[in-house]
């Protein structure tokens, strides 16, 4: 309102933390952490320049996306500040074959405090079963999330 089909100057940032702590030789931790901000209020702007939560890969369909299983169907866009932490447990069956059993959490507020003093916006559970291939993995997972439900997964190759 009053920008006069202008969009006013504004500020879009992400981090991330990640790792992989093997234990033992099939057992291997995954725990990953995103966090992101905008300046500017949503619905301002096109939403292809705002922040977005969902999927399984950061910056798959828009710049500024951070991952979150549970909305595995796109994204959405989010309030000025969204955090993301999720938890693999992967492990190996042999030397093509593995599963991976998931959780995450999912935050999105319109300020710091609410980030830190209200419940979580959303939160999910996941298994997959995964098996190597020439092509890539081949992976058929199953996912709940308390937003979208129950939802399957297939997938055939590498993510680019």
């Amino acid at each position: 309102i009053g920008y006069e089909d202008n969009v006013p100057p504004y500020s879009v940032g992400i981090a991330h933390l990640t790792a992989a702590l093997p234990i033992g030789s099939s057992f291997v931790l995954q725990p990953s952490v995103y966090a992101g901000w905008m300046t500017e209020t949503p619905g301002h702007m096109n939403f292809i320049h705002t922040l977005a939560i969902g999927g399984i890969r950061s910056h798959r369909y828009i710049e500024y996306q951070i991952p979150f299983f549970g909305i595995n169907s796109g994204f959405r866009t989010s309030n000025h500040f969204a955090a993301t932490a999720q938890l693999d447990m992967r492990y190996r069956i042999n030397n093509k074959n593995f599963l991976t059993f998931r959780g995450g959490i999912m935050q999105n507020q319109g300020t710091l405090k609410e980030m830190v003093s209200s419940k979580l916006s959303a939160y999910a559970f996941g298994a997959e079963i995964g098996q190597k291939s020439v092509v890539g993995p081949m992976l058929l997972g199953v996912q709940w999330c308390d937003l979208t439900g129950l939802s399957l997964s297939l997938s055939l190759g590498f993510d680019f």
